[in-house]
């Protein structure tokens, strides 16, 4: 009797050849995977030494727990010359803190982003192998998902356990980067009418443009959640950052044509549309900028509304002056929808405000 083994990954074409043989599914499990991890770190640190003697003392010192190789790794970025040290910790903060997962292409022109340019100079796009070189192993390439991200989910919680000094405050640093990129040239007149979305077939995946940007979807939709989490005081370069931008109403405009739902992975209507600069800012609670540019009540559209069986009226010192964000929706809805209780305090103390009773 002869018996054959044969391993395949569940590939039907081959599988089908074999009906009614036993068949046993092998998956690795998590202490597997560790141990790969810690093996390919090894040698990702072991490859940067120069000659024997380092390499054998590198061999008696080695780590044996992740988070030690994640700090020989971030001590490799660091020894890196100036260029290439940059490089990676921009890259690394945006992989690590962003709010969605980036395409090679999305991380190749965040981390090209330049306070100093108008727009995005295609010269200044680095390589995603020389992005993922400089790194020292933390960053993968994910052919399947298409994205690039950290090498392990343990990464993740390393970078999160990360204090702001030791990652040169992630949030800010990337609220500042995608406010710089929405203030290019490009976008000063707001939307255009060519076509807005468009997808783009490239060797490392697909990838969705928007106005023919690739990074534009990502920093009109996550700018705000970057900023709130970076605490700028309304003086800090962010703040003024943030309030120099919401007072651009083209730009706004742009800003909320549309949203990416992470939920359903999808392009949705903004809630926002034609938005002022300070709902923008009631609805993400971000409140140092929303004092700076809430109008006056004398400068704002005023309406007399008599309802005493309103509902909201007991919370309201007097329902009198309705604040406009825009036709439909106010400052205040916009804070009460999405849960920004400071914001509604904030606007409540601005002045008397009403509470249409409108459905979302």
């Amino acid at each position: 009797t002869i018996r054959i083994l044969i391993t395949t990954r569940p590939i039907q074409d081959i599988t089908r050849l074999f009906p009614g043989s036993t068949k046993l599914e092998i998956r690795a499990t998590e202490f597997d995977l560790t141990r790969f991890l810690l093996a390919k770190l090894h040698v990702d640190s072991l490859s940067s030494k120069t000659n024997v003697k380092a390499l054998k003392k590198a061999l008696d010192n080695l780590p044996s727990a992740l988070d030690e190789l994640y700090d020989d790794a971030l001590r490799r970025i660091k020894s890196q010359d100036q260029d290439d040290r940059k490089l990676a910790e921009k890259a690394l903060r945006w992989v690590a803190y962003a709010y969605r997962p980036l395409s090679a292409l999305m991380l190749q022109e965040a981390v090209a982003i330049d306070p100093e340019e108008t727009d995005c100079d295609a010269e200044a796009i680095p390589a995603i192998e020389l992005i993922l070189d400089v790194c020292s192993g933390l960053l993968i390439m994910d052919a399947k998902a298409s994205v690039v991200r950290l090498v392990h989910y343990t990464a993740q919680d390393y970078f999160n356990a990360l204090s702001e000094s030791e990652i040169l405050g992630p949030h800010a640093s990337i609220a500042a980067e995608c406010l710089s990129y929405l203030n290019f040239d490009a976008f000063q007149n707001g939307p255009s009418s060519s076509r807005r979305y468009t997808w783009t077939r490239t060797s490392e995946g697909e990838c969705l443009k928007y106005y023919g940007y690739t990074l534009l979807l990502y920093t009109s939709t996550f700018w705000a959640f970057h900023a709130k989490a970076g605490l700028p005081g309304p003086q800090s370069e962010l703040g003024i950052q943030i309030r120099k931008f919401l007072m651009s109403d083209p730009r706004v405009a742009l800003l909320y044509a549309a949203d990416y739902d992470v939920s359903r992975n999808r392009i949705v209507p903004s809630k926002l549309t034609g938005c002022k600069g300070y709902g923008i800012a009631a609805f993400f609670g971000l409140c140092d900028n929303l004092r700076d540019l809430l109008p006056s009540v004398d400068d704002v559209d005023a309406v007399v509304f008599v309802k005493p069986n309103n509902d909201y009226s007991s919370m309201l010192k007097n329902p009198r002056a309705l604040l406009f964000s825009h036709s439909r929706r106010t400052a205040l809805q916009l804070a009460i929808y999405n849960d920004q209780a400071t914001a509604v305090e904030v606007l409540l103390e601005h002045g008397d405000l009403w509470l249409p009773l409108l459905r979302f």
